[in-house]
């Protein structure tokens, strides 16, 4: 007849380790979710409006950036707007900036060329700077932003290190820039209201 000590010894130790094993599970899933947070940018090459190249996040490492990401000439009213927004609420310090990131992966190859010049001269010069058009990458993008309608602009925040803090879509509105503040509030480009 087995002893009554280690049959109690034995459970205990059974209860340890399944406590040992649900702790590392929710050490684990935490981990996950944290390191999902903070996914890096894949490198994408592009070109600028004179036609020089341009590789997505190395175009911005050093300092975070906001890429404004639009899939079809649908978005252009609200991708033009955030670019607005940004400028007119000064968020645009010399820490951080904002790329209008078109992506033109469907455009048959023939016609970039007057794609590119037909949007280039719909966009004043000086705002010219902000962009790095997209022939490649299209489907991976569309995962990053979780592309819904071609109609929206697709924002997300690099940090310095190019990798994504923070993601949204759509129209450009009070509660998205506030949410938008409070980001680079933490990457510590934003005073804090509090101040």
């Amino acid at each position: 007849m087995p002893n009554s000590s280690l049959i109690n010894l034995s459970k205990t130790n059974r209860r340890i380790r399944w406590a040992s094993l649900f702790i590392a599970f929710l050490v684990a899933s935490f981990l996950v979710g944290v390191l999902q947070a903070s996914e890096p940018f894949p490198r994408l090459e592009g070109e600028d409006f004179l036609g020089a190249a341009k590789v997505l996040p190395d175009a911005v490492k050093g300092h975070p950036a906001l890429l404004i990401v639009s899939f079809s000439r649908k978005a252009k009213a609200q991708t033009t707007e955030w670019g607005k927004q940004l400028t007119a609420r000064r968020l645009c310090t010399s820490g951080f900036t904002f790329l209008h990131v078109p992506v033109l992966e469907d455009v048959p190859r023939l016609f970039r060329g007057m794609v590119k010049g037909s949007m280039k001269k719909g966009i004043p010069q000086d705002v010219q700077q902000y962009f790095v058009l997209l022939f490649q990458g299209e489907e991976k993008l569309k995962q990053l932003t979780g592309y819904q309608k071609d109609d929206e602009a697709y924002l997300l925040l690099l940090d310095a290190s190019g990798n994504i803090q923070w993601r949204d879509h759509g129209i450009v509105n009070d509660e998205k820039i506030s949410r938008l503040s409070e980001q680079l509030q933490k990457l510590e480009l934003v005073p804090s209201k509090k101040n």
